[in-house]
């Protein structure tokens, strides 16, 4: 084994740890939730929430889906990147729901890592594209359509709020961004040759 997939392993553990451990912490729990509330709103909720979760169950399936995803996908993926993403994609989904709360009025407060996996997903399957095309379009065409009927308001009863599509809708979108971002070099993005 790479010494860049045992930093990665090693990451991922240090992650669900820390999910695990915040889920202790009620304390820390309205200080790092995200809302969309402009008298409640903090900044650092945009890269916080997603490790605050609402229960043991919620912290336990949003833990198994990050490390699934990134194991399988383990090949696109190094430890810094992975960092990169999640900050990267909970910020500017969080940044999406905030203007789509702003926009209808609406005052949506989030928690969990759902956003941020849908994100990670739409990357993964867009670097897998380059390789397998069919199976790539065919995974996008299904989160697309999922999210889509989330939206729609068909949603399972676990879903807490009538908005967890608009989450998941950003988190896609914000995905796609930093698929975008990594595909560019820091000097060509700053137009330096």
């Amino acid at each position: 084994m790479t010494r860049s997939r045992i930093a990665l392993i090693a990451l991922l553990a240090g992650l669900v740890v820390l999910a695990f451990w915040l889920q202790q912490q009620d304390q820390w729990q309205d200080v790092l939730v995200f809302y969309s509330d402009p008298a409640r709103f903090k900044v650092w909720s945009l890269i916080t929430t997603p490790w605050v979760h609402l229960s043991w169950s919620h912290v336990a399936m949003n833990s198994a889906a990050l490390c699934l995803l990134v194991l399988l996908t383990m090949d696109y993926w190094s430890a810094r990147d992975l960092i990169n993403g999640l900050i990267i994609i909970s910020a500017i989904s969080g940044l999406i729901v905030w203007g789509l709360a702003w926009i209808s009025g609406s005052v949506i407060s989030f928690v969990g890592l759902s956003a941020v996996l849908h994100g990670l997903f739409i990357c993964s399957v867009l670097r897998l594209a380059d390789d397998r095309r069919w199976i790539a379009i065919a995974a996008i065409t299904v989160i697309c359509v999922k999210v889509l009927a989330e939206i729609l308001g068909w949603q399972p009863s676990h879903f807490v709020g009538d908005k967890v599509g608009w989450l998941h809708g950003a988190g896609l979108l914000a995905g796609l961004a930093y698929y975008v971002i990594g595909k560019r070099t820091l000097r060509s993005a700053f137009g330096q040759q």
